[in-house]
């Protein structure tokens, strides 16, 4: 959308009257966007929004269902942003991991209470060797340059097999 917005200023100014997108929820899914960094920029150049599926005008009564079908976008986005949410809270409540393993770690799946797998993470052939590195670092003593070489002394490497650097 973008790169269509700057084609619409600079190349195919004077001769593009629309923008069509299949819904408006395409186009943005975030109203103060919308209007800001796409309305703004377009109706300046005499460009407007259509949408292949849902029919508005520039009338008032148009310009109004056409900001309800993007904050209908934004609705939809919200509430799945807060339904991730909550369930990422709940599972990390119940103390499972829900990234990919630390190095040090692997990654594992433990039964909750209901005798589901759940995504864990329990200590590899590097758990030692990284408990040892932040023993050392804890010392305050050492850069991380002397450091990360001490790391590769004793054999540490990153979850890819590399040697650990700063």
């Amino acid at each position: 959308l973008q790169e269509l917005l700057t084609d619409a200023i600079k190349r195919k100014k004077g001769t593009l009257d629309y923008i069509l997108v299949y819904k408006m929820n395409r186009a943005s899914r975030d109203l103060g966007t919308y209007y800001t960094g796409i309305k703004t920029v377009l109706a300046p150049r005499g460009i407007t929004m259509r949408s292949a599926t849902e029919g508005f005008d520039d009338s008032p009564m148009g310009s109004f269902i056409e900001s309800l079908h993007v904050m209908v976008g934004q609705l939809d986005n919200d509430n799945k942003r807060q339904t991730v949410i909550d369930n990422m809270t709940s599972i990390a409540r119940d103390g499972y991991w829900q990234h990919m393993p630390i190095t040090g770690y692997e990654a594992c799946k433990l039964k909750n209470s209901e005798g589901k797998a759940r995504p864990s993470m329990k200590p590899n052939a590097n758990a030692e060797r990284v408990r040892r590195v932040l023993m050392r670092w804890n010392r305050g003593n050492i850069s991380q340059a002397a450091l990360a070489r001490y790391a590769t002394h004793i054999g540490l490497l990153s979850t890819k097999g590399r040697p650990i650097t700063q």
